[in-house]
């Protein structure tokens, strides 16, 4: 999979960290979707899932964390601080912060249309919104 292609779920695979309203948001996103938690429910039917490599954030175009309940933000602050957007609910607390989208958590055409408009390649962003290292500020 090239560098910073897919979208990107860091949570464990739980109805609470909206794994479900993730799933529908991406039935029309023509973009990987790379899981990087453990399946805690058990028999959740992801299609077009990739497993998560070592460094899922170096997979990442966008982190996407539709979470009901905010719970552990330092993944995000990770991906954030290596340049990666994220997508974010507003339970997660982080909608200050530069680079975060914030939507409602269970607002899926939100999360969909966040997702659609922000899940270009980091290769493909313009030059103006990268550092000489090729990632985003």
């Amino acid at each position: 999979m090239p560098d910073g292609d897919a979208v990107v779920f860091l949570g464990p695979v739980v109805g609470r960290e909206g794994c479900y309203d993730l799933r529908a948001a991406m039935r029309d996103v023509d973009r990987p979707l790379v899981v990087a938690g453990r399946d805690l429910e058990g028999g959740f039917d992801w299609q077009r899932v990739v497993r998560a490599s070592a460094d899922p954030i170096s997979d990442a175009a966008l982190i996407v964390a539709p979470s009901w309940i905010g719970a552990n933000p330092r993944p995000l602050l990770r991906a954030l601080g290596r340049g990666v957007p994220v997508i974010a609910s507003r339970a997660c607390g982080l909608g200050a912060l530069a680079g975060v989208t914030e939507i409602d958590a269970g607002d899926v055409a939100a999360l969909q249309s966040s997702i659609s408009s922000l899940s270009s390649p980091r290769s493909e962003r313009p030059a103006s919104a990268r550092t000489s290292s090729g990632e985003r500020p």
